[in-house]
């Protein structure tokens, strides 16, 4: 049980540095929706296919 919830920990930690490398992997609710503007994204260079954000 204990070893369950630090591994959860563990990947709540590596998805939070995932989504602030990446902002479109952030689907809030749903709505893929960039956590910050797109020009804040250094050398943003257009939409990301689907796929690239590891989940359909």
């Amino acid at each position: 049980e204990r070893m369950r919830q630090q591994a959860e920990e563990r990947l709540a930690i590596l998805r939070q540095r995932e989504v602030q490398r990446e902002p479109w992997t952030a689907p809030d609710a749903g709505r893929h929706l960039p956590r910050r503007p797109w020009s804040a994204i250094p050398g943003y260079t257009g939409f990301r296919p689907r796929q690239e954000e590891g989940c359909t």
